[in-house]
């Protein structure tokens, strides 16, 4: 209930159960760890033939999206422009409109500062560079790879049994700067 609560961004008394929500949510990461290292070992014994059967893709799938739920404090259909500050959910029917189709944060970051500050008309220069400054520590993640065959001439050509090197290459940038 707690966890509903949090994900539905309800108030709570802070004196009890806002710190129980806390407490909770810091205990969360290493439960979904230990969620996905037992769903791992149980793969492990279902292949050996130990367990009668194969934890489901989905079970895997929903533990891996309650983390990011979580740290985000929004249901999995929410939209993740209401993870920013001071956004609600009346401010959402500013962003998609015929002239503006503003889905995600990196879509918000790529506003330039003027059309920015004006779709935040209704909210005082505070709260305004909070949102700033939430938007400059969201990462924009660029991944580049290239596959090598070890020990064969032709060293991209990839064919069964070969030995393969992959090399990825992760740059993380800001999503926008704050000035």
């Amino acid at each position: 209930a707690i966890l509903h609560a949090h994900l539905g961004r309800l108030s709570l008394p802070a004196e009890t159960l806002d710190s129980d929500r806390r407490l909770i949510l810091a205990k969360t990461p290493a439960l979904i760890q230990e969620m996905l290292s037992i769903l791992g070992q149980l793969v492990g014994l279902a292949a050996a033939g130990r367990v009668p059967r194969m934890p489901a893709i989905e079970t895997l799938e929903n533990v891996m999206r309650l983390s990011p739920m979580l740290v985000q404090a929004l249901w999995e259909k929410q939209s993740p422009l209401l993870q920013l500050p001071h956004f609600t959910e009346d401010m959402l029917r500013f962003c998609v409109t015929k002239r503006r189709r503003i889905k995600t944060c990196a879509d918000m970051a790529a506003l330039s500062e003027t059309e920015r500050r004006s779709l935040f008309r209704r909210i005082s220069d505070e709260e305004y560079r909070d949102i700033r400054i939430v938007l400059a520590g969201m990462p924009q993640i660029q991944l580049s790879h290239r596959v090598e065959v070890q020990g064969e001439a032709a060293k991209h050509h990839v064919t069964a049994g070969s030995i393969v090197t992959v090399h990825v290459t992760m740059q993380r940038t800001s999503l926008c700067e704050v000035r």
